[in-house]
C-alpha cells in the first residue's frame, strides 16, 4: 500500500550565499511540515569551503535547526558527499519522526 505522506526530506541550500538557508526553509520546509509536520528534514549546507559565515549566517542556520526541527550537515568542495546523503538517509529511515515528536 502506498502513503502520501513522505518518509523524509533533504534539502540542500549554498552556505556561500547569505540569503540561501533563508530561502530554503521558506519555500521547501515550511511547506513539508505545512503538510506533514512529523516529517523529518536534513539540510544539507553546501559550499561550506567557501563560505563567509556570517553571524546572520550562522544564526540562520541555528534558527533553522531549532525552529524547524531538522538535522544539519555541512559539505565542501574536499568532501565525499556520499556518506553525507547516507547519515541523511538513514536519519530518515531510523527514527528521527520519532524523536521529532519527543522534541515538540
Amino acid at each position: 500500500m502506498t502513503s502520501n505522506t513522505a518518509s523524509g526530506a533533504i534539502v540542500v541550500f549554498s552556505m556561500a550565499e547569505e540569503g540561501s538557508v533563508v530561502d530554503a526553509v521558506e519555500r521547501f520546509v515550511v511547506p513539508l511540515r505545512k503538510y506533514d509536520p512529523d516529517v523529518p528534514i536534513v539540510m544539507i549546507g553546501a559550499k561550506a569551503d567557501i563560505a563567509t559565515k556570517s553571524d546572520t549566517m550562522r544564526r540562520n542556520i541555528m534558527d533553522a535547526t531549532v525552529t524547524q526541527h531538522v538535522w544539519l550537515y555541512e559539505s565542501d568542495a574536499n568532501t565525499d558527499v556520499r556518506p553525507i546523503i547516507d547519515a541523511a538517509v538513514t536519519s530518515i529511515l531510523t527514527g528521527v519522526r520519532s524523536e521529532l515528536k519527543s522534541v515538540k
